[in-house]
């Protein structure tokens, strides 16, 4: 998932020109989306891991 992230920001950095604050401002977008998405699964797990260990 990360190397998509990175593939993508990087065709975007390059379509732009290398170093524009477009591309600056899509790689923070992406990582800040990909932490959300990481962060709630964590949590879903966490939250199954409880329930498998109450029911044991």
């Amino acid at each position: 998932m990360a190397s998509a992230v990175l593939g993508r920001a990087l065709a975007f950095g390059v379509g732009l020109g290398v170093g524009s604050l477009g591309a600056y401002k899509f790689i923070l977008d992406e990582l800040r989306n990909s932490t959300k998405t990481i962060l709630a699964a964590n949590g879903a797990l966490e939250k199954r891991l409880a329930a498998v260990e109450r029911a044991a």
